[in-house]
């Protein structure tokens, strides 16, 4: 009896365990961070980092579903030189399975983000996918997130988005991701601790 109770007692917590693997988690500035990328063309970024601002406030969204009004100091712009783009790497810093990409972008065709490029990586700083999204306008005058399907490969452990515009001007207020925490068995380094970058700090 005492073996069938210690054999119950592990089928419990391997079960336990996998569902808050399952369990989707909002992904901002709570868990995970983000730089400028080195692959952002010369360009302006306009009042972006006006008062002490941050490229933080890209992730700064505290849910999927929350409105956000578009302002001075609560809005991303970012001039591109033509034919250029806005580079931002997002470091999970534990692996995750990618469902849905949260964006909230400019509410009108002058400015807004057309088009985003995914290339996702594993703990190994491995390319292990790439998918290209095209985003609508945002709503107005309160501005609510576009939930777009995002499924990474498994395993993503931080992720590099090319944003474009047609005529340069990128502007948009926040991105947030759904995912699920990776299955720690499936992970190259176990799950655990924050990605070593290259030097750089941007992975290949």
């Amino acid at each position: 009896m005492q073996h069938l109770k210690g054999v119950l007692g592990f089928i419990a917590v391997v079960c336990s365990s996998g569902a808050a693997w399952a369990t989707p988690v909002y992904l901002n500035k709570d868990n995970i961070s983000v730089t400028v990328g080195e692959r952002t063309a010369p360009g302006t970024f306009n009042n972006t980092f006006n008062n002490s601002q941050t490229i933080e406030k890209v992730i700064d969204a505290p849910s999927a579903d929350a409105e956000e009004f578009h302002n001075q100091t609560t809005h991303i712009w970012f001039k591109a030189a033509e034919g250029g783009g806005l580079e931002l790497v997002f470091d999970f810093r534990i692996s995750y399975n990618i469902t849905t990409l949260h964006f909230w972008n400019y509410t009108g065709e002058g400015y807004d983000v057309d088009e985003i490029e995914f290339t996702f990586y594993d703990a190994a700083d491995k390319v292990i996918g790439m998918v290209t999204v095209a985003p609508a306008t945002g709503s107005s005058p309160g501005i609510r997130a576009e939930d777009i399907p995002l499924v990474s490969p498994l395993n993503t452990r931080w992720v590099r988005a090319y944003l474009t515009s047609n005529n340069g001007q990128i502007d948009f207020q926040n991105m947030g991701f759904s995912a699920e925490v990776a299955d720690p068995a499936l992970d190259p380094d176990g799950g655990s601790g924050t990605i070593t970058l290259p030097a750089n700090g941007l992975g290949r």
